[in-house]
């Protein structure tokens, strides 16, 4: 799955393109996906393994959350970090101390490993069809051009248009 694009101007990760990886456990709706980043990102809430820490996939999980509700609230918090339930002390503080180089480091993370031109590269165009598409959509399996994609969202399919 593939975190939309961030184009909000002011944000560390404009521009990143960020993989999530979502796993639903058997009794789910009833207890939450596990979701985690595949892309490294440098936030306080996300550890190096893209363990993320958010109440609603922990404690306030409802069956009645959607993930496209969950996806929306992983957008926000990379916007809004939560530096006081941090899974990464040390950036939390730095957060909350100098936001400045927090920023200046995230930035550089996001240009190091979730600008599109080396997610490109280092997949070798296998995955291009995301790129240009500023919304949530599920990976294509290998080989395939078809991607599931969330009400609103153009179609990445190449004959779904004609």
């Amino acid at each position: 799955m593939a975190l939309k694009r961030i184009n909000k101007s002011d944000s560390a990760y404009e521009g990143g393109v960020f993989f999530l990886k979502i796993v639903f456990p058997t009794d789910y709706p009833f207890k939450p996906p596990k979701v985690s980043f595949n892309t490294k990102i440098y936030h306080p809430n996300i550890n190096g393994n893209g363990s993320i820490c958010l109440d609603i996939l922990r404690s306030q999980w409802s069956p009645a959350l959607t993930i496209s509700k969950v996806l929306l609230s992983i957008c926000s918090l990379l916007t809004d970090p939560n530096p006081d339930d941090p899974l990464c002390p040390d950036i939390a503080r730095q957060y909350k101390s100098d936001r400045k180089r927090y920023e200046e480091i995230a930035r550089e993370w996001t240009q190091k490993y979730a600008m599109w031109i080396t997610l490109v590269d280092k997949k070798e165009r296998k995955r291009s069809a995301v790129a240009p598409f500023p919304c949530l959509a599920a990976m294509p399996p290998e080989g395939s051009t078809r991607a599931g994609i969330l009400p609103g969202c153009p179609s990445l399919d190449r004959d779904a248009n004609r």
